[in-house]
């Protein structure tokens, strides 16, 4: 009994009945069940009217075993038989697990299963396909692993066979895609069969920790069983309880008996803080040495000493106020750094063809005019921080 013919029936109705009758019939009936409509009437009239709602389960079992029926007898059917079984079980469920499993047979309604190429291997791979077709999911899945693991040897001459099939009937083929791919020269069968006999990662195993028990308070090292622990009255946790209260006990009293057994203790005074403050830097106490004035210096002040003509060179009383040192000798502690200029020949004729003829002027020109327009070779020494 098909599903129309099941809500027909639950209606009153001649299996044939059309979706208007069935509507007549349910509205009939509703007084007599108290405007309350039993769930079966529900589902039957939505049965026949094509209306997508949800059935009554017991109705949905039927039409499953119908699907299931249906499929197990899916190639020994003519393909014109076929799709007018299938369009009278479409008719009759709505949407759902069984009109989902009834829409996975669509694709093979009109696939003659013969005939079927010559080839042994090309006939095993057609066998295969059309077994997996028809199951479920699931059961699909796990058959097409466990026979290409099984055949994970004849890969080759499955792949040739697959080829050869492919060629004459694509539309047998198609109906498996997922198989197709296994079965060709891109797929590695040693990779996929070593997989499925890889052992399964081990779970964690958790120790077991045997029980605490009490010693024996004889001190010969063994202990109690659980049977004589428990005769005693209590067992084990609650021993230990007790040992834990008396212990909590022991150190609460601990401190009154310590305050009557030992003398007074005064208390420790508080830590001090004291706020950081840097230190200041320790001055340098190693006197610096270093020479005020140039010996070639010290030669042209003695010149200028004995002929005072002209402006004094530069320096020139700074070296009277020390005293006229030695260049050789004339170290002054914590003297500041000097630097040390000379003018060379070639220095000397570009400055002075500069102020004959002009031009470029050169980059030592104010300096040599500064130090008193030396005519030969010398070196003055001045303040590093301003030549």
């Amino acid at each position: 009994m098909t599903t129309r013919e099941r809500a027909a029936e639950a209606l009153g109705l001649p299996p044939g009945a059309t979706a208007a009758e069935a509507a007549a019939a349910f509205l009939a009936g509703l007084p007599a069940a108290g405007f309350v409509p039993a769930p079966a009437r529900v589902a039957a009239v939505n049965a026949l009217a094509g209306a997508t709602v949800p059935a009554d389960p017991d109705e949905d079992d039927g039409a499953a075993a119908e699907v299931e029926a249906f499929a197990r007898e899916f190639w020994s059917v003519a393909p014109a038989a076929r799709r007018t079984a299938w369009d009278a079980l479409r008719a009759g469920v709505g949407d759902g697990p069984v009109s989902a499993r009834l829409l996975d047979l669509q694709p093979g309604l009109d696939v003659d299963p013969d005939p079927v190429p010559p080839g042994p291997a090309a006939e095993e791979v057609a066998a295969l396909v059309k077994e997996l077709f028809v199951l479920p999911p699931r059961e699909r899945a796990v058959r097409r692993n466990g026979w290409l693991l099984a055949n994970a040897g004849r890969h080759a001459d499955l792949v040739a066979g697959t080829k050869e099939l492919a060629h004459l009937r694509p539309d047998l083929v198609g109906l498996d895609p997922v198989l197709a791919a296994r079965l060709s020269p891109a797929f590695d069968a040693a990779a996929f069969a070593a997989a499925a006999e890889a052992l399964p990662l081990m779970e964690p195993v958790t120790p077991e920790w045997p029980e605490p028990s009490a010693w024996s308070p004889a001190g010969g090292g063994s202990q109690p069983s659980r049977a004589k622990t428990e005769g005693a009255g209590f067992g084990l946790p609650v021993y230990w309880l007790l040992i834990v209260g008396f212990g909590v006990i022991v150190k609460l009293c601990g401190g009154g008996l310590s305050d009557r057994s030992s003398p007074s203790r005064a208390p420790l005074p508080p830590p001090e803080y004291r706020p950081y403050s840097p230190q200041p830097l320790i001055p340098q106490t190693t006197p610096r040495t270093s020479p005020l004035f140039h010996k070639a210096q010290v030669e042209l002040f003695r010149e200028y000493a004995d002929n005072p003509q002209g402006p004094a060179p530069p320096s020139y009383q700074l070296w009277l106020e020390k005293g006229r040192p030695d260049g050789a000798t004339g170290l002054v502690p914590n003297a500041p750094v000097h630097w040390e200029r000379i003018f060379g020949p070639k220095v000397i004729e570009e400055c002075r063809l500069y102020e004959r003829a002009g031009g470029a002027k050169p980059g030592l020109y104010d300096a040599w005019v500064k130090y008193g327009r030396p005519g030969e070779v010398a070196a003055f020494v001045g303040p590093k921080a301003n030549p």
